[in-house]
Parts: C-alpha cells; structure tokens; sequence
C-alpha cells in the first residue's frame, strides 16, 4: 500500500481550516477584552468580517509559504487603519493578539502536537513580520504628514498617532 506524505505546512493549513470559526470567535473575544480602544468601536459584524480576511491571509501564507503576501496586507491594513485613527500600538496589540489565539486554539488540538516548529515558523514569524510592517507603515505615513507640515508651515497631523 502506497503512503502519501502531506507536507507539514499543508497538515497546519488543515488545522487552521478546521478551526477557522473557533479562530475567528475567539479572536474577536481577544479584542472585545484587550485594552485597544479603537476596536471597541468597531461593529461585531465587522470584526468577524477583518477577522476572517486576516485569518484567510495568514491561512494562505502558511500554505503557499509565501509570507510576503501576508505582510502586504498589513501594510495596506495599516494605512486603512490609519485613515480611520487607530494607533499603531493598537493594530499591532491586535495583530499579536491573533498570533496569540492561534497558537491557543492550536495548542488544544492534539494534532498539532507535531507541528510546534511549524506553528512559530508559519503563523507566529509572518505575524510578527506583519507587525513590523504595520510599524513601519506608520512610521512612513508620519514622515509623509511631517514634510507636508513643514512645507505648508503647520504642525505634522502624526503628532497625534504617538
């Protein structure tokens, strides 16, 4: 009898999939509780649908292994978010929170006993890579505000993100 090896980013894609509603739950509960008051605004129904959108970008770096696309998204969230006031301690508060509840939900799956190594390297690594972009993200949107400040004479509109 023949054996198929599945790799193991594609066995910890299967456990994200399988857990996707749970995810998406406790993510949302994650930060209805945290102390980030830009998401307290924020309609549940829009939390599930970011939470699912950023859930879908995480699900499909692990399986195509390519974080890049992950981290892009970030940093358009970044700039979205920006626009709408949230700080970036914030977003990133909120994207840390998911590495978070994914290493959690993950931890009670005994199928994922194996998969430790790919866990830190395929959810934990991206997600960290996507706060970096988020921070830097921010970081330039403020240079951008303080040169158009500078040149109109004004005080920079990113004092008020720090």
């Amino acid at each position: 009898m023949k054996t198929v090896h599945v790799p193991q980013n594609l066995r910890l894609y299967q456990l994200l999939e399988r857990h996707q509603p749970e995810l998406v739950e406790e993510y949302t509960k994650a930060l209805h509780g945290a102390a980030l008051p830009s998401y307290q605004r924020v309609s549940d129904e829009d939390h599930e649908w970011h939470h699912r959108m950023i859930l879908r970008q995480l699900m499909n770096a692990v399986r195509t292994q390519d974080r890049h696309v992950l981290v892009a998204y970030c940093g358009d969230l970044a700039e979205r978010r920006d626009r709408q006031g949230f700080k970036v301690e914030e977003l990133c508060g909120a994207v840390s929170a998911l590495d978070g509840v994914c290493t959690g939900v993950l931890a009670r799956d005994p199928d994922a006993a194996a998969l430790a190594q790919e866990i830190l390297d395929d959810v934990s690594t991206p997600l960290k890579w996507g706060v970096d972009r988020i921070q830097e993200t921010y970081e330039s949107l403020a240079a951008v505000d303080a040169r158009r400040a500078r040149a109109a004479g004004g005080v920079p509109a990113s004092a008020s993100r720090t």
